[in-house]
Order: structure tokens, then sequence, then C-alpha cells
């Protein structure tokens, strides 16, 4: 990339340097002044996703996209074009897999027909991915809840990028409907009445869904679509109802992807004829049975669009298949069906069995080759087939000029067994390298400062896949480590920066709302940034400097920026007229409280309803046992007694024909016959001869009591202005508040600490020293700067060296853009002036980390903390010290001329 005449900038951080970079980046821009590059990556093949494979071949791609795909030599590259010998591999198209649930927090609702819901609410961008991104996997469909009737609708997302909007291709790509028996046991739904109520208005029982079996859940899908094609309601009409017709007539009426996992013949035919019925364009998944389907495939071609496969393996698990009973053939294997779903012109994806494995999918896809399939067809059924199925073909699934530069890197043809995935590409960035992942680098130097207050003389660091593997004098390390020698040198970890202006090409000083994800911003194109790095700087947090709060952003200065917690805390600012700002941020406080608590009360509500579901299951279980047992017993009980009736009748009909004088009657008075007293045997006891009522239980029987189902808890209304609280009053992260003179720092600490009893960082703090027992005893803690030193009252005050004597946590801020370099002499001098050099270091590693929780990753040298260095001519805070070289995440991004 060059930069005009400015292109000498990296050779000079100060003076005229840094103002011809801003002058640059400011006088407007855009024309001109950023050369685009282009990248040309030549390998042994290039398999484009389409029946198309080059041989010798190059991909040329710049700004993200495609350019060019052909032979090396029917190829002309433009001038400075940086060139990528990858030797014999091979390049693929980035994977798309057509079916995942990593949209974690999408649970499935209490309402078993919920169309308005949306998987990509659920989905963390910021997630790590890179199991998955070494597995190949650029796209990902991403599903709503998985126990429903319609839970909601699917997205398709890719796993890196610049933006959370570059990286979203759809965000309501298909309507989920589950025919299968997932879906069939339904919660019941509880309505509280409005107002009052009494014998008039009595409380209605829980009502029932529908979707029990097949038969119910088909009723309920004709119903619905039958709701939305008579018309959406009025708008003075439940806005529930309307939202969840309105939702279902659009995709009928656009004919819009509705995807319906059916698993067994009857549940395909249902779906068939319920698309039939509507008009409809399904996706099928998961079908194990098709039947005739695949032989007469004008049966159901014009309404089903394609066939989404569940590879039905787990990599490295033994299955147990049935066993064969001679009386049905067993199921067929999924390579199988995708045999014949081919031969009959359908479209098919293939998904992993269980989310853990979806960066296995290349060998898993590899088995349907057992099938028939070539290598070719199975690399469409990871690539242009679901691109196509998911309508995203206009941006992934091939290797073609004009779309997104997502390809992947390997060392032989797909599907060979030890072929490896070499390098993954999202957007023309390089998102998985093995040897950088792989490939372990062993840094020397004549000491480690830990971050800790440990010192470990003549040591050395081993880095492997980003993090580090290996602390001390005798590290243990593979042969093939990569070693590089600083003697004289020291490593220290990479400093934290708790607020600045870098990383979107200037300071943000216009009013952000505190539900904005800064990290969407964020643009790795920023020239402060390697500016930054040139002073040690690893880690930077990035805001607005407006009074009202705002979110800020924790991110790495890497080559791509790395956002690490988004938002990682949220500012406030107490200064001016307290009497009116206080007040106000209470009731922002008080409502943030309320709505983060009826959060917390629902999750911890709903881990025990999960764990109340697990016992109502095992409960049931035994309830429907005994009960079988009961029924049993009871029917063996009736058998015995209509035995025992048959033979008391016929021991009557013995009797009867045996002579009555044997048994004389007895003799009334008046020398006739006594009469039997019908009175005196109905007081007596029950005639031994008569039977029990058939209608009459067990005694074990009668014992028995269903176990009563848990009720699901009601989620609260979320609110997306609200949302960032919970992790504040979670503790996850901290509030940063502005505040400098006494008066501040004291209602400061009475607002956050002894009313709402929140994580509290006071941002500047300028008077920290005139309330230091204070802030000591509410174990607050201070991110100073950016002035450290300063003279009051006519005395020198050090303030970092006061909270070090008092014991009060502290860690630095630059507030600047170019200047963040800087940071690491502006505490120089304080070291300079009284500092320990420990607690200075201490202040801009680990206890900085310890501040926005992230210290099981950053702040320190040490086994399994990510791998971000700095390599000192000397000891740290020393004014002849200076920065050799820098690591972020395991990949020098800065290295002095004469140490490369």
């Amino acid at each position: 990339m060059k930069l005009n005449h400015c292109n000498w900038w990296s050779h000079a951080l100060q003076g005229a340097a840094i103002w011809c970079l801003a002058s640059c980046v400011w006088s407007g821009g855009a024309a001109g002044v950023l050369a685009a590059t282009v990248d040309a990556y030549f390998a042994g093949q290039i398999w484009t996703g389409t029946e198309v494979v080059l041989d010798d071949a190059v991909l040329v791609v710049e700004g993200g996209r495609i350019v060019e795909v052909g032979s090396r030599d029917d190829v002309s590259l433009p001038a400075g074009t940086r060139l990528h010998e990858l030797g014999e591999a091979v390049i693929i198209p980035g994977l798309v897999v057509a079916e995942t649930g990593l949209a974690g927090g999408s649970r499935d609702g209490p309402e078993t027909i919920a169309p308005q819901l949306k998987a990509i609410d659920g989905f963390d961008f910021y997630a790590d991915f890179h199991r998955l991104l070494a597995g190949g996997v650029t796209t990902v469909q991403i599903s709503p809840g998985s126990n429903r009737l319609m839970p909601g609708q699917g997205a398709v997302v890719k796993l890196g990028g610049r933006s959370i909007d570059e990286r979203t291709l759809a965000d309501a790509e298909s309507l989920r409907v589950l025919l299968s028996s997932a879906s069939r046991n339904p919660p019941t739904i509880y309505e509280p009445p409005v107002g009052a109520v009494s014998v008039d208005r009595p409380l209605e029982p829980s009502k029932r869904q529908l979707g029990r079996s097949l038969a119910s859940a088909v009723a309920a899908l004709r119903a619905t679509f039958l709701a939305a094609e008579k018309g959406v309601p009025a708008e003075n009409q439940d806005p529930d109802e309307r939202l969840l017709l309105r939702t279902v007539a659009d995709y009928r009426e656009n004919r819009r992807t509705v995807r319906v996992t059916a698993s067994q013949l009857a549940e395909v035919r249902a779906a068939v004829r319920v698309a039939k019925q509507f008009g409809l364009r399904i996706l099928l998944v998961d079908p194990l049975q098709l039947g005739a389907y695949t032989r007469y495939p004008e049966q159901w071609a014009p309404m089903v669009e394609g066939v989404i496969l569940n590879a039905s393996i787990r990599p490295g698990q033994i299955n147990n298949r049935p066993v064969p009973d001679g009386r049905r053939a067993p199921p067929p294997l999924p390579w199988e069906n995708a045999r014949k779903l081919v031969d009959a012109g359908m479209r098919v994806a293939i998904h992993a069995a269980d989310d853990s494995d979806v960066h296995e999918i290349l060998f898993l896809a590899g088995l349907f080759q057992q099938g028939g399939l070539s290598q070719r067809e199975v690399l469409r059924m990871l690539t242009e087939w679901p691109a196509e199925l998911l309508g995203v073909d206009d941006r992934v699934g091939s290797l073609r000029a004009g779309k997104d530069a997502d390809f992947v890197v390997l060392s032989d043809q797909p599907f060979q067994t030890r072929t490896r995935i070499l390098a993954t590409y999202v957007s023309g960035q390089r998102h998985f390298d093995r040897d950088i992942s792989e490939k372990s680098t062993l840094v020397r130097a004549a000491a480690v400062y830990d971050g800790m207050g440990q010192v470990i003389q003549d040591a050395a660091v081993l880095v492997q896949g980003g993090l580090i593997r290996g602390v001390g004098r005798d590290v243990s390390a593979p042969l093939d480590a990569e070693s590089r020698q600083f003697p004289g040198g020291v490593i220290v970890p990479g400093f934290i920066d708790l607020h600045t202006g870098i990383g979107i090409g200037g300071p943000l000083t216009g009013t952000i709302s505190v539900q904005t994800k800064l990290g969407d911003q964020l643009d790795s194109g920023d020239p402060a940034v390697a500016v930054a790095r040139q002073g040690g700087v690893t880690t930077v947090l990035f805001g607005s400097t407006t009074s009202s709060p705002t979110p800020l952003v924790a991110f790495k200065l890497g080559d791509t920026l790395r956002v690490l917690r988004d938002p990682a805390a949220i500012r406030f600012k107490l200064d001016g007229n307290l009497t009116l700002t206080a007040p106000a941020l209470k009731r922002t406080l008080t409502s943030a409280k309320a709505y983060a608590d009826a959060w917390r009360r629902y999750d911890e509500q709903f881990k025990a309803y999960q764990e109340q579901k697990k016992a109502y299951a095992v409960a049931l279980a035994k309830y429907n046992e005994a009960k079988k047992a009961a029924e049993a017993k009871a029917a063996e009980k009736k058998k015995e007694d209509e035995a025992a009736k048959k033979k008391s009748s016929e021991a009557g009909k013995t009797a009867d024909e045996k002579p009555t004088e044997d048994k004389p009657d007895r003799q009334q008075g008046d020398g006739k016959p006594e009469e039997k007293s019908s009175s005196s045997e109905s007081a007596g006891a029950p005639d031994a001869k008569k039977p029990a009522s058939d209608d009459a239980k067990p005694e074990a029987d009668a014992e028995l009591k269903e176990p009563t189902k848990p009720k699901e808890p009601t989620k609260p209304k979320a609110s997306s202005s609200l949302e960032p609280y919970r992790a504040l009053f979670a503790g996850k992260i901290p509030a940063l508040v502005e505040a400098n003179r006494p008066a501040e720092l004291r209602e400061a600490v009475r607002i956050f600490r002894d009313e709402f009893m929140l994580k509290l960082v006071i941002a500047g703090g300028n008077d920290a020293m005139r309330v230091a027992d204070l802030l000591a005893s509410k174990e607050v803690a201070v991110a100073t700067g950016p002035m450290l030193v300063r003279t009051v009252d006519r005395r020198l005050v050090n303030l970092p060296q006061v909270l070090a004597n008092r014991q009060i946590p502290f860690a630095f801020q630059s507030r600047a853009t170019t200047g963040v370099s800087g940071l690491p002499l502006a505490v120089t001098y304080s070291v300079g002036k009284g500092l320990a050099a420990t607690d200075a270091l201490n202040g801009l590693t680990a206890n900085a980390a310890r501040l926005l929780s992230l210290e099981q990753r950053l702040g320190q040298i040490a086994v399994g903390k990510e791998a971000d260095l700095v390599v000192l001519s000397g000891p740290p805070f020393e004014l002849s010290s200076r920065v050799l070289a820098v690591m972020i995440d395991g990949r020098w991004v800065h290295e002095e001329e004469q140490t490369r």
C-alpha cells in the first residue's frame, strides 16, 4: 500500500512525518491517496467450486474481491501486484455449511409458532471461530430454536470480515419448520388475565398447543398459512399476531425459502403436500427416507429447491447401527441418498450431525464418495450448491470474478485422507495459517519481565498458535521451532491503553448510543495503529469522549484489528453541576438495574427450569413404567377375578343339582321356612363369591401420581438501549467514570459503588490523591492520564506513585491517536519522579487487563496467555531503552530495521 508523498512515514515517528501522515488521511482522502493492493495466488490447481478445475492457475484478489481466475499463462497482472507462490497447493472456495445451530443465544420461545424470531439476534459475531476457520469453513447458516414447530428465521453469516454488515449475507434467509419428532412436545401456554379475576371472569388454565403429533403439526401449519392467506390483521389489532402473520405472509407471497426438517417418509410427504397446497419453496432437511421421490422427481421438484443431508457420522466415534430384522430394509446411508438425489437433478448440501463437528465438514463430505459421487460433485455440496440454496451465491460459493475472495489453500486434492488445510482467507484477509498456527517460535532475550513482578534472567518464551506455551531459562520446544535471538534484549508483555482515539482514522467526539457496536466501525487501515505499535502498545480501548453514557470497545492492534470485547466497558462522565448530572445518572442506572435484574432472574429461572425438565423427564419415565406395571397387575387381577367368578358360578350350579333334603331349611315358629334377610346381607361384609369391580384399581395404581410438567419462565421484554447494562450489572465489565475533582470522585463512589455496587474505574482522577483513603477503602481503581505528573499547590504530584503507595489499583490512558505510542514514555517520566518500575509495568500490562476482566487472556507472560510481546533493547523505563520488536497474537507486527 502506497501513501503518495508520505510513503516514508513508517521510518519516522515524530514531527513532520506524523503531521504529513495526518494531512494525507484527513485532507479528503479517498481519491488517489491509498493505492489499492492486488494479490496474486499461484497454485498447482484451483477448484472453482463448479465443474471447472484449473491446472497451474492463479487467483487474483483486489479489495477483498476476486478480480480474475485463470491459467498462469492467460492472466495479465498489473504492476505492483504482490505475488504468492503456493507451489503444488490446491485452492478451493471457502466452505459453506448449509445448517448449524451456532446462534447460541437463540433459545426456543414458549410458542410453538414464532416465525418473527430471528436467529441472528442470538449470534455472537465476536466469538472465537478459529477452529471453524482452521477447518476451511468461511460461511455458515445459523438456525433458530430446534424444538418448536416454527421456531423462527435463520440467517447466513461469514465467520470473518471487517464489519458485521459485511459479514451478514442474509439476516432472514429462511423460515424454519420442524415436522420431525423434536418439535412434538411444545409447552402449555398460560396467558394471565387483564384486570381483576372474579366469578364472572375466572382464572383460565394453561392452554395446550398444537403439534403433539404429525397430524396436529400439519394442521397447525395449514391453519397458520391459511390465516396469513386471509390477510394481516388491522393496525388496531394484536401487534404480536400482526407480526406473526405478516412474516408468514411474506414468505408465502414472495416465495421465500421455507426450511422443513422432515426425517421419516410420512413427514416428507406432509412437507411436500403443504408446499404444494400453499405454493411454497421448501428446502428439505435431514430426510432419511425418500421413497419413490428420488425415482419420480417431477412429483416434488416444483416445490423443493434442494435437500440438506445430515452427515450422520461423528468423526472418530463409533456408532451402533440398527440390527437388521429381515422384515424391512435399514434406512439408506446419507451418501446413498445423495447419489440418488444428484442423479434426479436435485441440488444437495451437507451439514454436520453436531455443531462441535462443523470444523470436520471436509472430512465428513469426503465420505460421500462412498456413494459413487465424484470429488467435484462432493465439493459442490460444500460450496456452490449450498450458496445457491441459501441465496448468497452472488457473493460466496465459487471462485469467480466479482465474488468475495473467500478461499482455502489445501496441501493436496480436496478429499484425500491426508489432505491438510494450510490457510483460510475471508474477503482476501488471511484468518488461518497453519504455518503460523502450528509452527513454533522461540524468542530468546537477556531477561523476561512477566508483568507480575518476576524477572527471569537469560530466558526464552515459546509461542505456538498465537499463545504462549513455555516461559523460563530452559524451555522445551520442537526441533523445527523458529528461533529469534535478542542478545541484551528484554521481553515484556504488550502494553494496554485504557482510552484512545485510534481505530477509525481519528478521534470520536460525537454522541454515541450505548448499544452501538463500535467494533463494526473499526478500520484496520487506520495509519495511527502502526504508529501505536511502534511504542509497544498492543491492546487499546476506543470510544467517544461525550458526556452521555457510551460504550468502549477493546481490540488488538494486529494487522487486522481483532475485537476482544464489545463493549469492554461503559464510560460515564461526572462533571459540571452535580446537582443536575448526578440525579440524571442515577435515573439511567436505576432503569438499567431493573432491566438487568429482570433478565438475571429469568436466567436463573430458566436454568432451574432446565434442571426441572431433566427431573421431570426422569420422573415421567418412572411414572410411565410404574403405571405400565400397575396396569399389567390390574389386568392379571381382573383375569384372576374372572376365573374365580367362573369357578364360583360352576360351583353354584353343582349345589343346585343336589337333593334339597340334604340341607333342610330352618323352620320358623309357624312351621314355614325362614326367609333370608336382604338387609342383613347388604349391611354385612361383601359376598366373598362376588368378584372385585372391573373399575377398581389396585392399591399400587391408586397411589400413582403423574408428575407435574414444569412451566417455562417468561422472557422479559428486550430493549437494545438497555442490553449493554446487563454485562455491567453482572460484573463482567467495569463502569469507566471520568471524574477529576474531589466532589466528582466522591459522587462517583457513592453512586457506582455504594448505591449500585458496580465495578468502578475512575478515568482521569486528577485529584484522586485528595480522596485516596476513600478510593482505597472502596476498592476503586483509577485509569490515570494523560497527565501523570503535575504541580499542585506548588508541589509536584506524581499520581501513579501516590496510588501505588496507597495500594489503589491503577492503569494508564493516553486519550490520544498517533500519540498512543508516547504513553510508555509518559510512564517513564513518572518512574523518573518516584514510581517503581515494577508498579509501572504492572499498570501498563497485568493490572490494565484485570480492570477489563481480561486477565485470563492478556497482561502477563505466562503459559496459556495470548502471545502479545514487546522486545526492548534494555530494562523497561530506562531512558536508553527502545522498542526492538512487537508481537501480537504470535505474529511480528513491528521490527526495527536492524533486527529483521
